[in-house]
């Protein structure tokens, strides 16, 4: 966890969870407002941290960004792949240099525990201090086909069209309509590719991704897990649910 909320939160809901204000420091408790900021730096520190700690006890595992919503359940995906993939990462859709050969996304992927993948989540905690002029994700894309070269780890970019991402909501629109009207059913989506947390939660109500009762509805815990998507309808220029079709948008074109 990355702070002592987090770790009560999680406790809360049965999950085991471990906590140590040595090695996360003071991590900001409030949302960055836009990709990149200071803020967003600063919890680029806990994304290298996290992931290490558990590789290095030995076991294989899932990073999830919490901007991200289960279709499925992609444990039973990752079980059945050949044991040859060290790490498996969702395409980021950004086919920029820094991002190149691998174009991994660094909120979702799959990590197998082996003396290969310790030695490279060691060294990208090593480049910490860099997540203030890149990110946690640009250290990745660095270090990802240095090691690859250096001890023959197996990296995989797993199909785009099965961990859709908001790549595929602002660039892919045809594939975001048949996922809106449910004729595909990817394994996740990821919500990344947005300027802020406010913005995501926009997306993600008017494509029917979002199952969390706002506050003030006296819920706790579980509680506040809803069973069908929340939907509200914001910008009918950006992709929605067929439901929206019978609803009034809040805005009536995209906010510039």
């Amino acid at each position: 966890c990355l702070d002592k909320e987090m770790e009560k939160i999680g406790s809360q809901l049965g999950l085991t969870t471990f906590y140590s204000k040595e090695v996360m420091g003071e991590m900001p408790s409030n949302a960055s407002q836009r990709f990149g900021d200071n803020t967003f730096k600063s919890l680029m520190f806990g994304k290298l941290a996290a992931p290490q700690l558990v590789n290095m006890l030995g076991f294989d595992f899932i990073f999830c960004d919490v901007d991200i919503v289960w279709y499925r359940n992609p444990i039973q995906f990752f079980k059945e792949q050949p044991k040859e993939w060290d790490l498996m990462f969702q395409d980021d859709g950004n086919r920029n240099m820094g991002f190149m050969p691998y174009a991994a996304n660094s909120g979702f992927f799959y990590a197998r525990s082996n003396l290969k993948t310790q030695f490279f989540f060691r060294n990208a905690l090593y480049n910490a201090e860099n997540v203030q002029q890149w990110s946690q994700q640009m250290i990745f894309g660095a270090l990802l086909p240095e090691y690859v070269s250096l001890l023959g780890m197996r990296v995989k970019t797993l199909q785009d069209t099965d961990f859709p991402s908001g790549f595929h909501y602002h660039m892919q629109k045809k594939y975001m309509k048949q996922l809106t009207e449910g004729q595909v059913q990817p394994w996740i989506f990821h919500m990344h590719w947005t300027k802020n947390s406010a913005e995501k939660k926009e997306h993600m109500k008017q494509t029917g991704m979002w199952f969390t009762r706002e506050d003030g509805t006296s819920c706790t815990d579980l509680g506040c897990c809803a069973q069908e998507p929340i939907v509200e309808c914001f910008r009918p220029d950006e992709p929605y649910v067929p439901e929206c079709e019978k609803k009034s948008f809040v805005y009536k074109a995209k906010k510039r």
